[in-house]
């Protein structure tokens, strides 16, 4: 699990990946998330993909999340999987990425509207199950080592008090469920002045 030399804007480092969190954060979830923010401003720049409104589509945020991961690494072997099954259930995780004995789940999540920020307990809860039963009911996690759960979520700042709060809301969710935030990356202004800010969130679970 190796990342390219690079020294561009996104500060690359080419590194050895370890298994604690710290690692993890440091030398993939960051420079990840720093493409994912590069490619969103490259995007936005030429085609702003809404008609009359500030909602992007949740998939946006595990496609690019999972493109980015794909792009920085060198991993011939690297598995990408988007709504990956999960056996005897209806369910599905958004994403699924295996790398190296290394696994995440990840689940995408936009901050626009209180049922949504009071969905994101229930859905960490969920993925934990998932995750603890992941051995027998998602494919390619047998032989795994090491596997996280990881948050990808989007945020217009309007500066309206009320979505202000839903951040907080969201923040506070993911540290009292154990998640690790990362610092938030702003992508742009649109016309309105309302700034796009995308976050992500992760835990070891095993």
């Amino acid at each position: 699990m190796l990342y390219p030399n690079r020294n561009d804007e996104m500060c690359l480092k080419m590194t050895r990946v370890e298994s604690d969190e710290k690692s993890v954060e440091t030398n993939i979830l960051e420079p990840v998330m720093n493409a994912v923010k590069n490619r969103y401003e490259h995007i936005l720049k030429d085609f702003y993909p809404s008609w009359g409104s500030v909602g992007f589509t949740e998939r946006n945020l595990t496609h690019n999340f999972c493109a980015q991961y794909e792009a920085l690494s060198d991993n011939e072997d690297l598995v990408v999987w988007q709504e990956a099954p999960v056996k005897y259930t209806k369910e599905h995780v958004d994403s699924l990425i295996i790398d190296e004995g290394t696994a995440f789940m990840i689940e995408a999540k936009r901050i626009m509207t209180k049922s949504e920020v009071d969905s994101i307990k229930a859905d960490v809860e969920r993925m934990e199950k998932i995750a603890n039963t992941s051995e027998e009911k998602l494919k390619g996690i047998k032989n795994v080592k090491h596997l996280y759960i990881v948050v990808v979520a989007d945020f217009w700042r309007t500066g309206k008090t009320e979505k202000e709060q839903y951040l907080i809301d969201f923040k506070r969710e993911m540290i009292e469920n154990g998640l690790t935030l990362l610092d938030e990356k702003t992508v742009r202004q649109n016309q309105s002045c309302e700034e796009y800010n995308l976050l992500c969130a992760f835990k070891k679970v095993r």
